[in-house]
């Protein structure tokens, strides 16, 4: 008799583990967000000529956007680091770094980076680029007040 009740008790205690470990795991990968906060990643300027490191750069670059593109968000986000750690100065490349963090929910690093990208688009003069981060700005800003609810 005293072997059932372990089993009942070991078995109540693995699947409430169980579910809790899976629960983590669904909200670590992403699966509990059904909202896309941005489905549009910025572009380079076409004048923006590949040459040299900078060809490696925008290959790494085109490879973040396209990860975007398909909602792969965590291979976009590695893709833009990498290009920022190159110590560039696109501001796409932080724009769309923001972004990524954005739609993986880490609002801090995401605020960040696009306040980063505004500095490059300010010394670049680029006031249309700096409307549409400050759109993206208040989007985190209002995703962030809504979860704080």
């Amino acid at each position: 008799m005293e072997w059932g009740n372990f089993l009942a008790w070991f078995g109540t205690l693995a699947l409430i583990v169980g579910g809790g470990m899976g629960a983590m795991v669904w909200a670590y990968v992403g699966s509990g967000s059904t909202v896309t906060l941005f489905t549009d990643p910025i572009l380079l300027p076409p004048e923006s000529p590949p040459e040299g490191q900078k060809n490696r750069l925008r290959e790494r670059f085109d490879q973040g956007v396209e990860a975007f593109r398909v909602q792969k968000y965590r291979q976009a986000k590695e893709q833009f680091l990498q290009v920022v750690r190159q110590g560039t100065d696109w501001p796409e490349a932080y724009h769309n770094l923001g972004l990524a963090f954005g739609n993986l929910r880490q609002i801090d690093d995401a605020v960040a980076s696009l306040v980063q990208a505004g500095e490059y688009y300010g010394q670049q003069n680029r006031g249309d680029a700096i409307a549409l981060l400050k759109q993206h700005l208040q989007t985190l800003k209002a995703y962030k007040e809504e979860q704080q609810q």
